[in-house]
């Protein structure tokens, strides 16, 4: 009975037995013998009684053989296909067992439901400590192996393999310790053995044999996967303010820069031509991103090797139209130091053409810890996250102030200083204002210039320069008098670039000078001050330690004389006598150019002559407006009259009258 239900009471229908019936032969009969009527009949011998029938036991159903599949999971270091001494095995691997008995290389769908799911999946088994996975106890039969794709993605969390790709194997024949994972169309999808027949004889003496179970012609343990690891690089743009290479608070991420990656094989800082046409041009490039609202940008995916990251000349002028980067340059930093939160681009000849990182290798240990982390689906030790580029604001004007003539001056004469502004940056420049900070003792006159667009007040000495291109230097010169009383031996006349800006828009904020401040309040600042600033210097960086290079002295000498002289005189007239008055005039005159302090006049009184007094109390002290005051301080211990001038002036006299008895 196939149709009764054991469980039940009835019969049970997975086992029942046969019946043979026997036929034993009958004994032959004994023949029949006449006997002559005088013999005696002879006695019948009796018939055997036939022996019944036997009832046979039932035959044992014989046990069908049953398979094994495996084996190994492993990381594909190197991308041959082979497990090769050293290389890692891969742990908590979903692997998946899937019925194929038309040996086409898909699953069946067990359930007719018209959908491959796990519904259809006849077992499942994830990778232990060395990699190995088992399938055992199965029919003779196709069977298909595979890596589910959620061990890539598990609906937005990464899988254990998110940062690997199927090895480039591809074996199905039965050799043992190599890839048979088919390589999908994209890396994340399932991978597949291809079909695997049970029962048709299987491999033997496979090494290792993870199936103590199985009798070794009974189990398959030849389908391996490799994968090889991938790896991701990124990772910021920003504004470096400063140009000091490094990611300071505050600076500024910059947004859709168009950032390359190539391919560097022989670490020689060039994309390689990989296209072979003599060319490096798009066609060479391996990938490219644009940055995000911070700045971000990330190549994932990629396999151990040399690369190069390149932000694209475009990015400055698209054919003529402006790109996002115009106007700026590449920051101070290290081409590849694998530092993060610091520049990597190396400054190209001419600000505007590309700007490529150095060489970045991945898989030879990437840094780790990098802060901020945008690439949460790579693992940290797969990811390098260093490759930085900063650019600042390429705004930076620069000035210095040279005499005409070098000639000697003296108080009176004309002096001519030449201005000159220099655009420095890669930004047109407007409304630049100078102030000139004219020193006591000089006096402006007048300015020149050959170009139309800059103009000077003769009053305040402020110039201005309506508009300056990137590259571009203009000058002009101003005139000023030396005043007829100035008492000095030198004069420092400085300049500065007090206000400037790149629009003519006064309701926003001007662009900061890379390398200088520009104020109209002289030598405020680092760069200004003394022992910091060096004359027409135009590459200083008053920003680090160096010369303010919009700010700048000239100094010019001014020749001077020194030329005290005395004369005395006899006052009174006639023949003296003992006991007699006589009186003196000492006259002193400036013949020089410098006023005189302090000066000290010492009368040698003979022995014959006795000193009586002085008119220094009285002498007129409003000589061309100067106020001279005479100190008589009497006769010394040496028995000389001692006088003091406190003040005189270049070219003035004073007479002092002095009377001995």
């Amino acid at each position: 009975m196939v149709n009764e239900d054991g469980l039940n009471g009835g019969d049970e229908d997975d086992h029942d037995p046969a019946s043979l019936t026997v036929a034993i032969p009958t004994a032959t009969p004994t023949p029949t013998v006449e006997v002559p009527p005088t013999a005696t009949p002879a006695t019948p011998e009796p018939t055997e009684t036939p022996v019944p029938t036997a009832t046979p036991e039932p035959t044992a159903t014989p046990i069908p053989a049953t398979y094994a599949i495996g084996n190994q999971v492993w990381q594909d270091d190197n991308d041959n296909g082979v497990i090769d001494d050293g290389e890692p095995m891969l742990e908590g691997i979903w692997v998946e067992l899937w019925q194929d008995a038309d040996a086409d290389g898909q699953p069946d769908d067990l359930n007719d439901d018209g959908i491959i799911d796990d519904d259809d999946m006849l077992a499942m088994d994830t990778t232990d400590a060395d990699g190995y996975y088992l399938f055992d106890d199965l029919d003779a039969g196709t069977y298909l192996v595979s890596i589910p794709a959620v061990e890539w993605d598990d609906n937005g969390t990464p899988g254990p393999l998110a940062n690997y790709r199927s090895s480039d194997g591809d074996d199905q024949t039965d050799t043992d310790s190599n890839d048979n994972g088919i390589d999908p169309t994209n890396v994340g999808e399932d991978v597949f053995s291809g079909p695997v027949i049970l029962g048709d004889g299987e491999p033997t003496a496979e090494d290792p044999d993870n199936d103590p179970n199985t009798l070794d012609e009974n189990e398959n343990l030849t389908v391996d996967f490799g994968f090889v690891p991938l790896y991701s690089l990124g990772n910021q743009v920003w504004e470096d303010a400063n140009n000091n290479g490094v990611i300071d608070e505050g600076e500024a991420p910059l947004e859709n820069i168009w950032v390359e990656l190539w391919q560097d094989a022989d670490g020689d800082g060039q994309p390689d031509d990989l296209n072979d046409d003599g060319i490096i041009d798009d066609d060479d490039m391996l990938a490219m991103d644009t940055t995000d609202a911070d700045g971000y940008y990330l190549f994932a995916g990629l396999e151990a090797g040399d690369y190069l990251v390149s932000i694209p000349a475009v990015e400055w002028d698209d054919d003529g139209t402006p790109g996002p980067l115009a106007g700026y340059a590449s920051s101070t930093g290290d081409s590849d130091d694998d530092v993060d939160n610091n520049d990597n681009g190396i400054d190209p000849t001419n600000i505007g053409e590309d700007v490529f990182s150095g060489t970045v290798t991945l898989g030879d240990g990437e840094p780790t810890g990098e802060d901020p982390d945008n690439d949460p689906t790579t693992l940290d030790a797969n990811e390098n996250l260093t490759v930085d580029f900063g650019f600042y604001y390429n705004f930076d004007l620069a000035l210095k102030k040279e005499l005409v003539d070098e000639s000697p001056y003296e108080p009176g004469d004309s002096v001519t200083f030449t201005i000159t502004v220099v655009n420095q940056g890669s930004v047109d420049a407007t409304n630049i204002e100078v102030t000139d900070y004219a020193p006591e003792g000089l006096t402006l006159t007048a300015f020149e210039s050959d170009s139309t667009d800059v103009s000077v007040d003769l009053v305040s000495g402020l110039g201005t320069i309506d508009a300056l291109a990137a590259g571009e230097t203009k000058t002009y010169t101003l005139t000023f008098t030396i005043d007829s009383d100035f008492q000095g031996t030198s004069l420092t006349n400085w300049a500065e670039i007090s206000a400037a800006d790149d629009d003519d828009d006064p309701s926003n904020d001007p662009p900061v000078d890379i390398d200088s401040t520009p104020d109209d309040e002289n030598q405020n600042t680092d760069g200004e001050e003394d022992g910091t600033w060096e004359d027409n210097e135009l590459d200083g960086n008053g920003k680090n330690g160096g010369d303010e290079d919009d700010h700048d002295p000239e100094t010019i000498p001014v020749g001077q004389v020194f030329d005290l002289a005395l004369k005395k005189e006899t006052v009174s007239t006639g023949t003296f006598a003992s006991g007699d008055d006589v009186t003196f005039s000492i006259t002193i005159e400036n013949q020089g150019s410098l006023d005189a302090y302090n000066v000290a006049i010492v009368d040698y009184i003979p022995a014959e002559l006795t000193y009586t007094s002085s008119n220094a109390d009285d002498v007129d002290t409003t000589t061309d407006d100067n106020a001279i005051v005479v100190t008589d301080s009497g006769v010394n211990t040496d028995g000389n009259l001692e006088l003091e001038l406190d003040t005189l002036a270049a070219g003035d006299d004073v007479v002092i009258e002095v009377t001995f008895t």
